[in-house]
């Protein structure tokens, strides 16, 4: 895990987020014209591999593409060969994004899940395609519009990694819908830390700490609490890896009720 210097007298205590989800300090900088940026993270759960994402960020100032694929490693390889695809694209508007679209696949044997979300020139969700479709004895129950007002985790990234890279911090509240879960995420800007590279994490650097608060209304599975959304640990560091890649999660770190989950750059392609 990386070992953090604190910059300018700020106090960071140790590295974390929501993972998955997963950048140099703050610049007055834009995106750069055109970027096309491909990262490998490890994902780590009580400090055993458990997964590798591999993750693709293009675009420029007008547009973004995130799309991230996913397979089982080291301890959970052995008993699974889960894999997974996530992919968002769409446009950006001042500080914020509009998504155009945002899909999953997930497959573990047999089992395929798949989510698909189409949004109008508005943002606003004109198509939820699931399946198979939720068991409601086990997932919460949605609220009534519960899709309204928001966007997808991966335009998040994006929206974020635009507000770093002119100067505005990470901080911000998020309205999160996935196509089965809805949840709002709180960011909040913690300062510039240099981050040591470790046997788990080759960046090694400024980064930007964003402590991560979160907040489930529906979707999520009702027998599996994973709780501690507002743990002081829960932060993800963002960085450039590379002088023209756009800002992204370099560390994260996710405390649970049943162990600490962990994403880890390792290098970029």
């Amino acid at each position: 895990m990386l070992k953090s210097r604190p910059i300018g007298g700020n106090k960071i205590k140790k590295s974390t987020i929501i993972l998955f989800f997963l950048i140099i300090t703050l610049t007055k900088t834009t995106f750069a014209k055109e970027f096309n940026t491909e990262v490998l993270h490890n994902i780590y759960f009580g400090g055993f591999l458990i997964l590798q994402s591999t993750s693709k960020f293009s675009g420029n100032n007008e547009s973004y593409k995130i799309s991230v694929k996913s397979s089982t490693k080291g301890v959970l390889g052995v008993f699974s060969d889960w894999t997974g695809e996530v992919g968002s694209r769409g446009v950006f508007k001042n500080f914020g994004v509009v998504p155009n679209r945002y899909w999953s696949k997930a497959q573990n044997a047999d089992e395929v899940r798949i989510t698909d979300l189409k949004y109008d020139k508005l943002g606003n969700i004109v198509l939820n395609k699931v399946e198979p479709l939720p068991d409601p004895t086990k997932v919460v129950a949605l609220p009534k519009g519960a899709h309204m007002g928001t966007i997808d985790p991966l335009s998040v990234i994006s929206q974020v990694a635009r507000m770093v890279s002119r100067g505005h911090g990470c901080a911000g509240q998020f309205s999160i819908f996935d196509g089965r879960r809805r949840y709002d995420l709180a960011l909040m800007d913690k300062g510039t830390v240099n981050l040591v590279a470790s046997p788990h994490n080759t960046y090694e650097g400024p980064a930007l700490a964003c402590k991560v608060k979160y907040k489930f209304f529906g979707g999520q599975n009702k027998n599996r609490n994973w709780g501690k959304s507002d743990d002081e640990d829960n932060i993800i560091f963002m960085a450039r890896p590379t002088i023209n890649a756009p800002f992204i999660p370099i560390s994260a770190r996710l405390t649970t009720n049943y162990g600490v989950l962990t994403a880890q750059y390792i290098k970029t392609f």
